[in-house]
Order: structure tokens, then C-alpha cells, then sequence
């Protein structure tokens, strides 16, 4: 009998303590585990293009024939992704893409417009014989191709939306022209120095028409619409160094 009760006190012992120590070695397992790393941010500076230039509208048709052109301006901002930017950064790229970027930042490299919701236009023409404009336009979504590089002739494409205030003396009066629009362009670029270039450019707009003084959300006869704004420009690039950690 004693040796019965001592076989119970022994199996209860052993059950008590048996998870002590298999938690215990699970601590200790846990201590010897090394931390996760955490990617360290690597500091990369890129150059920045901050580009403004006078502009020239011509809204073909009716605002046309009445006045020929009004004026605003037009931004480019962009930063310059080289092949030396995504040297500094190859480690967060995976291996397989790291020699598809390089090859696609060749040359000038790649040029990145992460501020979409900066305007691409302002018109500001008060009215100088008859008719006066104020608007604005915005580019959120556009592709480039660069035929040259030096001098660097581009093409290009925009998605825009735009809203200009029209109000006239001779045309029915006012207009708010609303309209998305898809824009296409041709951009010459002079390096006059590392810091500073020059360019020279025409856009066409294409919109679905809008007639003057006639309501936004209607389909208006093309003869009396706005439906083609063109755009001749002369850009001041002026760029410089910007740091940031990614």
C-alpha cells in the first residue's frame, strides 16, 4: 500500500513539474532567438526639377475668333531617378528587377512626377478686348517618351481636368467650362547649365465640347463649343539637390 501511494505522489510530481519545465526551456528557447532586423532607411538624394513657364492659350472656335490668345503659365515638377539613385537603393529592390531599373534609368534617367495634385496650368488673361479667361488645369496620370537627350526632345500625354471661368461682351456669357480632357504635346529642352535649362513646347487639349455659355453636363454642337485648347510655352527649369531617406 505505501508503495502505491508513493507511485501516485511520484505521478502527480512529475506531472506538476513536466510543464515547468517544458515552458521554462521554451523561454529560454524564445531569449536565444535573434530579433527580426529592420530594413534600415538608406539616405538618397535625388535632383529636383521645379519648372515654370509663361503660356500662351488658344481656345479654338468661338473664344478664338473673338480673341486669338490669352495667358497663364505652366508648371513641371519632377525628380530625376538615375542610375545613381537606384544604386543607393538596389538592396530594397528585388534581385531579378534590379537590372531591368538600371537599364531603364540610362542616360538622364527617369523622370517622376509624384505631386499629381499640383495644378499643371493657371490661366490668368482679364479681358483685353472682349473676352477674358480664368481657369485652371490639372494632370494627374502622364506618360513621356524622350526621343533625344541632348538636346532632349520629348513627347507626351495627359489626363487633365480643368475648369476655366469665361465671361465675354460679344459671346453668350458667362461659360463654366468643365471638362475632362486628354492632352498631347511636344517638348524641345536646352541645358543652358547643370542647374538650369530652358524648353519650348505646344500642347493640343482635347475635350468633349462644351458650348459657350451652355450647360455643363450637355453635349454641345462643335461649331459653337470649346472642344480644342492648344498651348505654346517657354519653360525656366531651375533644379536642385533634394535628400530624403526611403
Amino acid at each position: 500500500m505505501n508503495r502505491w501511494r508513493l507511485g501516485i505522489i511520484m505521478a502527480i510530481f512529475i506531472a506538476l513539474a513536466f510543464p515547468m519545465d517544458a515552458d521554462a526551456a521554451k523561454k529560454r528557447k524564445q531569449k536565444k532567438r535573434r530579433a527580426p532586423r529592420v530594413a534600415k532607411k538608406a539616405e538618397v538624394t535625388v535632383p529636383v526639377n521645379v519648372g515654370v513657364a509663361p503660356t500662351l492659350f488658344m481656345y479654338y472656335g468661338p473664344v478664338m475668333d473673338d480673341q486669338t490668345f490669352h495667358t497663364g503659365l505652366r508648371f513641371d515638377v519632377f525628380a530625376i531617378i538615375n542610375q545613381a539613385t537606384i544604386k543607393q537603393v538596389r538592396h530594397k529592390i528585388p534581385r531579378k528587377y534590379r537590372k531591368m531599373a538600371l537599364n531603364a534609368a540610362k542616360g538622364e534617367g527617369i523622370r517622376f512626377r509624384p505631386a499629381w495634385y499640383l495644378p499643371k496650368n493657371i490661366v490668368f488673361s482679364p479681358k483685353v478686348n472682349n473676352t477674358g479667361v480664368f481657369g485652371v488645369n490639372f494632370a494627374p496620370l502622364g506618360l513621356g517618351l524622350a526621343l533625344s537627350q541632348s538636346p532632349r526632345l520629348s513627347v507626351s500625354t495627359n489626363l487633365l481636368f480643368s475648369y476655366n471661368y469665361i465671361y465675354s461682351d460679344t459671346l453668350p456669357s458667362p461659360t463654366h467650362f468643365l471638362r475632362p480632357g486628354l492632352e498631347i504635346g511636344a517638348d524641345l529642352e536646352l541645358p543652358m547649365s547643370k542647374d538650369f535649362r530652358l524648353s519650348i513646347g505646344y500642347t493640343s487639349a482635347f475635350y468633349p465640347p462644351q458650348e459657350i455659355g451652355g450647360e455643363v453636363f450637355k453635349w454641345g454642337d462643335p461649331a459653337e463649343s470649346i472642344w480644342h485648347v492648344g498651348q505654346l510655352y517657354l519653360m525656366f527649369h531651375f533644379r536642385f539637390p533634394y535628400t530624403t531617406r526611403i
